[in-house]
């Protein structure tokens, strides 16, 4: 069952690069106790290309899954319904969490009860998985200030920007991915019903996903460390 979740701007419904004007205060007093993103000054690391590779290639598989889903989808009619409801969770976080709704972090929504987080913990449990640390949020990112709960609250509610690091982004795009596959195995498990969110499922999101995993790969690909971008280095797999 797909439903629509307006709550966010359009214009923030993906990410997107950091202009040379971006920059932002914060002066809200209200706090959104419900609501806890932990932030810690960040450490000067490179990403290792082993770590993208391997993220990759996950990617490139649920891309194939992505594509296998529309099909799929296209060609159903009696198993799985799609009902369509405006702002199941209202149009602020206070209304949100008025209607019991949770934040996705994932996916920068928020979600209602009936619909589950695909994808979500485990993009959150990776931070730490990777680099022993929780992804990182700043409202200021060449001061590289970072987001604390009084900013949150102006943050859910699009009053102000937040931005994010490379290793988030692409992390991001990764579990995106994932959280695909996992809808498409609960299609396969034949549910009558399977609940999802626009964005989680946003075709165009997918592809910019998949420029921005290439794009990483490639740059981080140097014969110098002994990983050029067209190093013969992986078997193809049987048909």
């Amino acid at each position: 069952m797909l439903f629509t979740n307006r709550i966010f701007k359009p214009h923030l419904g993906q990410y997107r690069e950091i202009d040379d004007n971006d920059s932002s205060s914060s002066d809200e007093k209200d706090h959104l106790s419900e609501i806890s993103i932990q932030t810690q000054k960040s450490p000067n690391r490179r990403l290792n290309f082993a770590v993208i590779a391997a993220t990759a290639v996950l990617g490139i598989i649920l891309i194939s899954a992505s594509f296998s889903y529309y099909v799929f989808a296209s060609s159903t009619t009696t198993a799985h319904s799609h009902s369509f409801s405006n702002s199941p969770c209202g149009n602020s976080s206070a209304e949100a969490l008025a209607h019991g709704c949770t934040f996705d972090q994932l996916t920068w929504a928020w979600l209602p009860p009936y619909c589950p987080h695909y994808a979500n913990d485990d993009f959150i449990a990776a931070a730490q998985t990777l680099d022993h640390a929780p992804w990182r949020y700043y409202i200021d990112p060449r001061k590289r200030t970072p987001a604390t709960g009084p900013d949150w609250t102006r943050v859910l509610d699009n009053e102000i920007p937040v931005y994010t690091e490379k290793r988030e982004h692409l992390s991001h795009c990764v579990f995106l991915y994932l959280g695909l596959g996992q809808i498409i195995r609960e299609m396969e498990r034949g549910e009558d019903s399977v609940r999802y969110s626009p964005k989680q499922v946003d075709y165009g999101h997918l592809i910019h996903c998949k420029d921005v995993l290439l794009t990483a790969l490639k740059k981080g690909s140097t014969a110098e460390e002994g990983e050029g971008w067209d190093d013969v280095q992986t078997m193809a797999p049987n048909v």
